[in-house]
């Protein structure tokens, strides 16, 4: 957690940036035409967010855990070297995702950003689709930050009521991608896509 003044290469290297809603939207509410994404990329809409979500529920992932369609999106094996100091009760193993040699994970995959309790198999993230969601958090109206390691929250382009945006959320032990609003002071993750024919 951090403010950008030049001390935070570590966290903009794994985590990125946060970004608040007036970045996506202009003082009337509408989208930025000239945002954050460059030319020909976009933030995307909830419905954009649900049709990942759709498309991911279509496949046959690795495993039986029903957090297996979720593990899929989250980043798995990167090696961050444990860049944070987390409680001891959490482990950062540094295992590749292809734990069992077969190329879909195997029973010590997991991830040294995604808090993980040793005991638990619901944070067998294994990143099968490429899509390597990693844990920012959000940071809040009053500057604070929180979840990171734990949940991303995700930009969308949808308004809640005049001052607040709906966001995505990827959390540590949820299955599916879930949604909320936050007011636009709120500090996001953005992940840029494109429309592709």
């Amino acid at each position: 957690d951090c403010i950008d003044d030049g001390t935070c290469t570590d966290e903009k290297t794994i985590y990125g940036y946060l970004y608040n809603g007036f970045v996506v939207f202009d003082d009337t509410g509408n989208v930025r035409e000239n945002g954050v994404c460059p030319d020909g990329w976009r933030v995307p809409s909830r419905d954009d967010w649900d049709a990942l979500d759709t498309y991911i529920a279509g496949f046959d992932w690795y495993g039986t855990n029903s957090l297996d369609q979720i593990n899929a999106l989250r980043e798995c094996g990167g090696n961050y070297g444990n860049p944070y100091n987390r409680s001891t009760s959490q482990s950062y193993p540094t295992i590749e995702c292809d734990g069992d040699g077969e190329g879909q994970g195997g029973t010590d995959y997991t991830s040294e950003l995604w808090i993980r309790y040793s005991s638990s198999n619901q944070y067998r993230n294994t990143n099968e689709s490429g899509f390597t969601a990693v844990p920012s958090g959000n940071r809040s109206s009053n500057g604070s930050f929180c979840c990171d390691g734990s949940h991303t929250y995700y930009h969308t382009t949808d308004t809640y009521g005049s001052y607040s945006m709906y966001y995505v959320r990827f959390d540590y032990n949820d299955s599916s991608i879930t949604t909320g609003s936050y007011n636009n002071e709120y500090g996001l993750a953005i992940r840029c896509m494109r429309d592709v024919e």
